[in-house]
């Protein structure tokens, strides 16, 4: 008998920040993925990498203070030239908390306003800070090893200047993973989902993600859904010149929603610190000549995908790989992600939400989180996961919640209350695309 644990876990941030969830995730996914490679179990582990929110505001302005916020943001809005304002505060963060330099060029043919806060999917590693470096190699923390620990960071980011920041990412995921599970990381499967690759053509051309998305506008376009503001948001994000800008602004909290039956972009960013004013109308079927320009590779807008789209994208992933692999042998998704208390309903609840939905009742299915507070364990500065992952490895059993069974996980056992009975392949396909 094959049994198979599809292990999906949150990656992106713990190459920038060490207070990151996805480090503590990452380190308990990977603690789960050794018992179960050593209990016999083919294990897959499916890594989040969320392409679309800049490196600062995901990794940096998450854990910095209200006080720094305010700072920042006033500097913009009481700016005699709030252009030039937005430009210094930027470049202030990224020199202040980056231990590298990056451009917009990661990607050919897309140009942005890269002296903004831009998405991640566009990012190019171009160099070392070796100030912000130096810095962090002398922190002191239980947890930071400022020997081999750092040492390995350091190798990590100096081999990728040059390459793509999600590149420099998705290594930091990998490299700690392989460095927790030793010898068992051999029976190990792992890649990343939701993060785009190559240019705009390819952005949405996943046949899944195409078929989330062209759904999801119809459903849009004929009015389905709430009238609240989270149930009329379409799951884009989009180029924007926002006013006094010369360069279109490029980032994932610009807000793309149904308005009076049309599709209203504005932008914005996470902790409204640019102040950006930008705000347009265009027609559902203007939305989607743009998507067949770009799926035929002359895209003239491009549009990247965001929640709650990636939402819907990333289950029906895992939902297709699992059912793929349920026959008569045993298969079991297990999510790990957040922090009990502080976890995101409109990401990781929604992800969870639609693993629900989509996985019948024949897999069994975990949602697994930190135990409360656990994140306090952790040093609130730059840094990377190698230079905490080795200290932090022997605690991680720990770092559940109450009530968490590693053995429980071993004995293969059905799902209960997501659907009554087994799916047919047809009855599951036509699930994963509605």
């Amino acid at each position: 008998m094959s049994k198979t644990a599809i292990i999906l876990v949150e990656g992106r941030g713990e190459a920038v920040h060490l207070r990151e969830d996805a480090g503590l995730n990452l380190l308990q996914a990977a603690f789960i993925a050794r018992d179960l490679i050593e209990h016999d179990w083919n294990v897959a582990m499916r890594v989040i990498i969320d392409p679309g929110q800049s490196i600062c505001e995901y990794s940096i302005l998450g854990h910095a203070d209200d006080d720094h916020i305010a700072r920042y943001r006033s500097a913009v809005a009481m700016a005699a030239a709030p252009r030039k304002a937005r430009y210094d505060v930027v470049r202030e963060i990224r020199e202040t908390f980056l231990p590298f330099t990056f451009d917009a060029k990661a990607i050919d043919g897309v140009t942005i306003e890269e002296r903004l806060f831009f998405a991640a999917l566009l990012a190019r590693i171009t160099g070392v800070n070796e100030e912000v470096l130096a810095r962090v190699r002398t922190m002191q923390h239980p947890l930071i090893d400022n020997g081999e620990g750092f040492d390995q960071y350091e190798r990590l980011l100096r081999a990728h200047v040059g390459a793509a920041y999600l590149d420099f990412e998705e290594a930091i995921a990998c490299w700690t993973v392989r460095r927790c599970l030793g010898d068992a990381f051999d029976g190990l499967s792992i890649s990343a989902v939701s993060r785009a690759y190559g240019g705009p053509q390819r952005w949405l051309a996943d046949p899944l993600c195409s078929r989330v998305v062209r759904d999801g506008i119809a459903a849009h376009e004929r009015g389905e859904g709430g009238d609240d503001f989270r149930s009329r948001l379409i799951g884009l994000f989009t180029p924007v010149t926002a006013f006094g800008e010369e360069r279109p602004y490029f980032n994932s909290p610009t807000c793309c929603r149904r308005e009076h039956n049309k599709v209203r972009i504005m932008s914005r960013d996470r902790y409204d610190i640019l102040g950006l004013r930008a705000s347009e109308r265009i027609t559902f079927d203007r939305l989607r000549e743009l998507l067949d320009e770009q799926d035929a590779g002359r895209a003239t807008r491009p549009f990247a995908l965001k929640y709650p789209y990636t939402a819907r994208f990333i289950a029906a992933t895992v939902a297709q790989e699992a059912l793929a692999q349920a026959a008569d042998d045993p298969v079991q998704v297990i999510f790990v992600e957040g922090i009990d208390g502080t976890a995101n309903a409109g990401t990781g609840g929604l992800v969870d939400a639609e693993l629900r939905a989509l996985l019948p009742q024949s897999i069994a299915y975990h949602r697994l989180t930190a135990r409360r507070h656990s994140a306090q364990l952790l040093p609130n500065a730059p840094g990377a996961l190698p230079m905490i992952a080795d200290r932090l490895w022997p605690l991680i059993e720990e770092t559940f919640q109450d009530g968490f069974d590693r053995e429980a996980l071993r004995v293969p056992s059905p799902g209960a209350g997501r659907h009554p009975l087994p799916l047919s392949r047809e009855r599951a396909e036509e699930i994963l695309v509605t």
